[in-house]
Formats: C-alpha cells, sequence, structure tokens
C-alpha cells in the first residue's frame, strides 16, 4: 500500500514538474517574441550573406586583376554562390529562438521569467531593447564594414604573394626541349 502511495506522490510531483518546465519554457519563448528575436536572426541571416557576399566579390576582384582567365572566373561562379547558400543556411531560426529560450527557461528563476518578461512587454523595456538592438546593430555593421575593408586590402597583398610564389615554382621547373 506503501508502495503505491509513494509511487502516486512521485508521478504527482514529476507531473508538477513537467508543468513548471512548460510554464517556465513559455515564459521563456513569450520574452523572446517580446524581444521580437526572430525577426532578429532573420536579419542576422541576411546580414551575414551580405557580408559573405561582400567577401567573395573582393575576391572576384581579386581574380580579375590576377589576370585570371574570364572562363575560369565565370566558372568559379556558381560553386562561389553554392558556398554563400550553404554558409547562410547553415542555422535555421526557430532552432536558434528555441535554444534562446532554452537557455532562458533554464538560468532563471519563475520569478525572474515573470519580472523580465513583464519587463520586455512594458514600453520601457520595448524602448531599452529597442535602443540595445540599434546599438548592436550599428556596432556590427561597423565591425564588418571593417572587416571587408580589410579583407580587399588584404586580399590583394594575398593574391600578389600567390602569384610571386607560382612564378618562383614555375621558373624551378626543369624547361622542356622541344624535339627535332
Amino acid at each position: 500500500m506503501y508502495k503505491k502511495l509513494i509511487a502516486g506522490v512521485a508521478i504527482a510531483l514529476a507531473s508538477g514538474l513537467a508543468v513548471a518546465d512548460d510554464a517556465k519554457a513559455s515564459r521563456a519563448e513569450r520574452i523572446g517574441i517580446a524581444l521580437g528575436l526572430e525577426k532578429s536572426l532573420a536579419a542576422a541571416k541576411v546580414q551575414t550573406a551580405d557580408a559573405i557576399k561582400a567577401q567573395t566579390q573582393a575576391i572576384g576582384k581579386q581574380f580579375r586583376q590576377s589576370g585570371m582567365p574570364e572562363e575560369l572566373q565565370t566558372k568559379l561562379q556558381e560553386p562561389m554562390e553554392q558556398m554563400i547558400s550553404s554558409v547562410v543556411n547553415s542555422w535555421d531560426v526557430k532552432v536558434a529562438a528555441s535554444i534562446y529560450a532554452s537557455v532562458l527557461a533554464d538560468s532563471m528563476t519563475d520569478e525572474e521569467l515573470v519580472k523580465t518578461e513583464r519587463h520586455y512587454q512594458s514600453e520601457e523595456g520595448k524602448k531599452a531593447y529597442a535602443s540595445l538592438s540599434l546599438a548592436q546593430s550599428k556596432t556590427n555593421e561597423y565591425i564588418l564594414a571593417k572587416s571587408n575593408e580589410m579583407m580587399q586590402k588584404e586580399m590583394a597583398v594575398f593574391m600578389e604573394k600567390v602569384k610571386a610564389i607560382s612564378q618562383a615554382m614555375r621558373d624551378k621547373q626543369p624547361r622542356q626541349q622541344a624535339n627535332p
């Protein structure tokens, strides 16, 4: 009889914990919604694509300047676009949002989640988050612009080194003499 009672209490406790966990997860998801998380993640995906395209355009420019045959440049275009697509689509917005909500639920108490949800649903919280998001976006733009600028400069230096190494290797190869 006691075993059945203990088992019943254990099941009730486990069910209560599952409901509490579901409530925390739901609250964490609502915080993500209040923050416009999926929209921000989708924008990050576009920003990543733009950054990669800028870098590959810089590489293409260096290919042209290096004297790479036009036919080879054309043939490289499709694999380059496939690479960009693969990188950009390597992660999913909904999965990332789910991870975000899961971390919130796991790292905050129920009370903290309630306060956080209320804060970000308030006008003050919405304004604070919008300002933080704008600051982060501008910071990311700066980092990407500087990185792309340096990538273009360094790619030119790199391509010159590639040409020099390639020429040195050609110069080392024994010359074949034509047979009369």
